[in-house]
């Protein structure tokens, strides 16, 4: 009524027309909707992004999201929803960003800066991707946090890696035995000459034997064990060496010099690594 045109005047907000002779109707959508003017159904529209919609009569209304939520289309909750992995919301009206963190970098859902956070272990992130993805590395190997490339880096000393997303693991090697760095295996490998190996997580150590010991592959003792008969020990970390004893002088186990000690009666010594032999 009061109409000064065959026009009409604009359906107002919160309500629909059907036109002609017809009145303006209260709006009848749901929740995430809203009945904007001039509207001509009671379903009304989605809401639009960076605001939120009660639905009914209601407007629109400004999105109120904090740092790490925004409002998407069609929303009907005042404090949107938490930001997606893959981008960043400054909140309020702001419309979710690509994120952009540097290489080792991600942005997890709910993140407010472009920034990011630290990839997690087993992950990684190259330059530009904003999102994670799982590490595939080779045995050997692991992506510690923060990575940015899927090869991951040697595994450490004193541990086992299976490789993939998986972390690192502590070396459960018997004594004699230690887990370099880049291990796979956690029954690790035999312990080298001139050191001992305690086993587990515990790495090879310099061999402490006295003179005419010495450690050989596998040893677990500081102290090594006696020399073997043909050969010389000095000690330390160094190896056995080969007897060097002139003809009628041998090297009996214990040896801690090359010169050999004198044949015993009924015997022959042909020298160097030779052993006494009875005499004929």
């Amino acid at each position: 009524a009061g109409s000064p045109t065959a026009q009409g005047q604009a359906c107002a907000v919160g309500h629909w027309c059907a036109g002609g002779v017809a009145d303006e109707k209260p709006c009848q959508c749901g929740a995430g909707s809203y009945c904007a003017e001039h509207a001509t159904n009671e379903a009304g529209v989605a809401c639009a992004q960076g605001f939120w919609c009660a639905g009914g009569e209601h407007d629109k209304l400004p999105c109120q999201a904090p740092p790490g939520s925004y409002c998407p289309v069609s929303t009907s909750q005042a404090l949107g929803d938490l930001c997606p992995q893959g981008f960043f919301c400054t909140g309020g009206q702001a419309r979710k960003q690509e994120c952009m963190s540097p290489a080792g970098r991600y942005c997890p859902p709910g993140s407010s800066a472009e920034t990011g956070a630290q990839t997690p272990i087993g992950h990684y992130s190259a330059e530009g991707m904003g999102d994670m993805a799982e590490c595939t590395c080779a045995p050997g190997s692991w992506c510690p946090g923060g990575s940015a490339s899927p090869e991951g880096i040697p595994c450490p000393g004193g541990q086992t890696c299976p490789g993939g997303a998986q972390g690192h693991v502590p070396c459960t090697c018997a004594p004699g035995h230690y887990c370099p760095a880049g291990s796979s295996d956690a029954a690790g490998t035999e312990c080298p000459v001139g050191h001992f190996c305690m086993g587990a997580d515990q790495g090879k150590v310099p061999c402490e034997a006295p003179e005419a010991n010495y450690c050989p592959a596998g040893s677990s003792n500081r102290l090594g064990e006696p020399c073997p008969a043909g050969w010389f020990c000095r000690g330390g970390a160094e190896d056995r060496q080969a007897c060097t004893a002139a003809a009628g002088l041998h090297c009996p186990a214990g040896s801690g010099t090359g010169q050999g000690v004198p044949c015993a009666a009924g015997s022959f010594c042909a020298g160097g690594q030779s052993l006494p032999e009875a005499c004929q």
